[in-house]
């Protein structure tokens, strides 16, 4: 650990702990997903239906602009999950 002149303190990790960091972070999504992916598989849906849904009900009257930031996706892609969900 480093500490800087205005009294803050850096960690540095070696290349290993990153990517065990990194394993570490895959393993629970895939743990804390396992369950939802179930569940949506049974309905038809995947994890973006998932993610549309939750933001949805996060923000509601939100506009597809908006979700289209949010999300990250193409507007074809959005498209498609909403066709989905509208139907």
């Amino acid at each position: 650990m480093v500490e800087t002149p205005g009294g803050e303190s850096l960690l540095f990790l070696t290349d290993e702990q990153l990517r065990k960091g990194i394993e570490a972070m895959f393993f629970a999504y895939r743990g804390f997903t396992a369950d939802p992916d179930r569940i949506l598989e049974g309905m038809d849906y995947g994890r973006a239906h998932h993610r549309a849904i939750h933001f949805i009900h996060r923000s509601p009257g939100t506009t597809v602009s908006n979700l289209l930031l949010i999300l990250g996706v193409t507007k074809q892609s959005l498209n498609r999950v909403l066709r989905t969900l509208i139907d």
